[in-house]
């Protein structure tokens, strides 16, 4: 994971020789701006690459005959080799499987998402709480057909105090520098410091950095200032094409 990182930077700094300027003056340097590239991709990558695996599951026999015992083994393996999720299989009547629980005690079916789900629509990077571990997770799910009936779909919560883990593993940030990220209703996804996650920055009682919010909410691409318990920040901020998120780059003024 590390070379990939690796790779993303130094394309970064190669393509983008320059320090990225701001209608304002205000000037973010190479480094800061590929390390948010980095940081945006490394993301992307990940949500996408999970949610292919995902679209191919579904698409097996095995998980096609709606039948737990004939996909356990083959959901079983995935989940093995992917310890940061929880893969299960709903069945229309929100019934629902886990490779370590089997049947779990629990019903979807009062999931925002499910109707939805069963009237064959994708489900993508959908934040809550899982039910069958507890823990914060985003949940992406896709439809099984057989002869073009939906029989069930097979999803995975991607827990997210996890996934900040792996991406804070993945590349050491020079020091006064943080990531996080955040949906475009602004509740954070993804923190340096995992008990952040889904609270939401404009809400810290700070006003500061509920100011910042509202152009962070507003654009696309930019940065802005503000301070945190007196010690002022920048932050850059884009959105991601794959997951929609607004990712951040804190910079803390020594």
């Amino acid at each position: 994971m590390k070379k990939v990182v690796i790779a993303v930077l130094l394309f970064g700094l190669l393509a983008c020789p320059f320090a990225w300027a701001f209608e304002d003056g205000a000037q973010i340097h190479p480094l800061e701006n590929s390390l948010l590239n980095a940081f945006t991709n490394l993301l992307d990558l990940h949500i996408s690459s999970i949610t292919a695996d995902l679209y191919m599951l579904a698409q097996t026999n095995q998980v096609r005959s709606g039948e737990w015992e004939s996909m356990r083994p083959l959901i079983t393996a995935y989940q093995d080799a992917h310890p940061h999720l929880v893969v299960v299989f709903i069945k229309p009547g929100g019934e629902y499987w886990t490779p370590e629980k089997g049947l779990v005690d629990a019903n979807l079916k009062d999931r925002d998402y499910f109707q939805p789900l069963m009237n064959g629509e994708k489900i993508f990077a959908h934040p809550l709480v899982s039910r069958s571990t507890g823990k914060k997770a985003v949940f992406c799910a896709a439809p099984v057909l057989d002869e073009g009936r939906v029989v069930g779909a097979v999803g995975v919560s991607i827990f997210l105090e996890d996934l900040s883990e792996i991406i804070k593993k993945s590349f050491d940030l020079p020091k006064g520098m943080h990531f996080f990220a955040m949906t475009p209703e602004l509740n954070t996804v993804i923190h340096y410091m995992p008990e952040k996650i889904f609270l939401s920055p404009a809400k810290q009682n700070e006003p500061t950095m509920t100011a910042a919010m509202k152009t962070v909410r507003k654009e696309a691409k930019g940065h802005v200032e503000y301070s945190w318990k007196g010690v002022p920040r920048t932050l850059i901020f884009q959105r991601s094409p794959i997951t929609g998120w607004i990712c951040c780059m804190v910079i803390v003024q020594q």
